[in-house]
């Protein structure tokens, strides 16, 4: 008899733990409205009714996703899952629908099989736009030169799989800025061949290794080519050779020279967690000259503002920088040619968010202040120039 009331006792404590056990991760679920560890929003809490008071039939799938999203330790599952695929995957590796190349240490994304192109809409949209920022700049006596980095997709192409980026990508944006310069008189640069299929620059890596943004380097040949312009208008602005600037060397990914140093965003997107891959040190420009800077964030704003101003360059023009993430690496080099260096860093996401983010408009007074004579749009996406000026 006290047998079978120990047995059962055993039993019900069995039946409790394996019940505990499956119930533990409801009593610890995420409540954040985005994964950082994802970058991705996270689904929310189902309503059992709809907002026309009937009853929510999906109730139980849309629940079934939102505990998808936010059961206890899910990050470290899903990180334990990248760790083991990585490691057993040979040259590839995948994870969603990013494909990351161990042997180039590259990665691409079906978001890169596009062939850059224009539509007659969107041609029209583009032509109104920038002829209205041409004619501000006029009005201003502002020289407007736009920049379209290449980026690492098409700088080094041939090492990308499954998907091959082919020349059709590079011919499709020297069309546009062909177009741009034939139709408006606005001069287009585009370094794709001082860039393509390069991974240094003597010694100096152009692209950072776990990450899609150029180097201080690959930002500073973009910079030789834009200067290249810059003088037929400027001619007595200096170019600054690359013995000039103070740096550092680090092996860690700075995609801005005012942020901290961390691992990529390979590294973040993809949840490649071997450390080996951070082996590649990298050299950091501060600019040449006596700099004095500063920089402003703007709380629940898509912007940053940056301002140099170098003292050893009184008689220099004054530049204003506008642009995505690929242009904050040209501050170094900008700010050691120019008298005034003035910047606005637009956070850029292809979403419904982009028309109003990215309207220059907003900024007419900014660039006024700031006595400008030149004004550089850099955008590694061709498709934002429509964007850029709104009324």
């Amino acid at each position: 008899m006290k047998f079978q009331i120990k047995k059962n006792i055993t039993d019900i404590l069995f039946v409790i733990l394996i019940i505990g056990i499956l119930l533990l991760p409801m009593f610890f679920l995420n409540k954040n409205e985005i994964s950082k560890f994802e970058n991705r929003q996270l689904a929310t809490l189902p309503a059992i009714k709809t907002k026309d008071n009937k009853i929510n039939f999906n109730f139980g799938k849309d629940f079934e996703e939102y505990f998808k999203d936010r059961f206890f330790l899910r990050n470290q599952f899903i990180q334990f899952y990248c760790n083991v695929k990585y490691y057993l995957s040979i040259t590839i590796y995948q994870y969603e629908n990013k494909f990351y190349n161990k042997k180039t240490n590259l990665m691409i994304g079906k978001i890169y099989n596009w062939i850059p192109s224009l539509n007659d809409k969107e041609k029209e949209a583009t032509i109104a736009n920038l002829s209205k920022l041409k004619t501000f700049c006029n009005n201003n006596n502002i020289k407007l030169y736009i920049l379209i980095p290449p980026g690492r997709i098409l700088a080094n192409k041939s090492d990308y799989y499954p998907t091959l980026i082919n020349d059709k990508s590079y011919i499709g944006i020297t069309n546009i800025a062909n177009w741009i310069e034939e139709t408006l008189d606005i001069k287009v640069i585009y370094p794709y061949k001082q860039l393509a299929d390069g991974v240094k620059y003597g010694d100096e890596p152009l692209f950072f290794k776990t990450d899609t943004h150029w180097t201080d380097t690959g930002a500073y040949i973009a910079y030789l080519a834009l200067m290249k312009e810059i003088k037929r208008n400027f001619p007595n602005v200096k170019i600054t050779n690359l013995k000039d600037f103070r740096t550092i060397k680090l092996n860690l990914v700075r995609v801005c020279p005012v942020y901290g140093f961390f691992e990529g965003n390979y590294y973040k997107a993809m949840h490649i967690n071997d450390k080996k891959i951070l082996d590649t040190e990298y050299t950091y420009f501060r600019p040449a000259g006596k700099v004095i800077e500063e920089h402003k964030t703007y709380s629940g704003k898509s912007y940053i503002k940056n301002f140099y101003i170098n003292e050893d360059n009184k008689s220099a023009p004054n530049i204003f920088l506008y642009g995505d993430s690929t242009s904050l690496n040209l501050l170094p080099s900008f700010a050691s040619s120019f008298y005034k260096t003035n910047s606005i860093f637009i956070w850029v996401n292809e979403d419904k968010e982009l028309e109003e983010n990215i309207n220059i408009k907003q900024f007419e007074d900014d660039i006024i202040k700031s006595g400008a004579d030149i004004l550089v749009i850099c955008f590694l996406n061709t498709t934002r120039l429509r964007y850029l000026y709104k009324d």
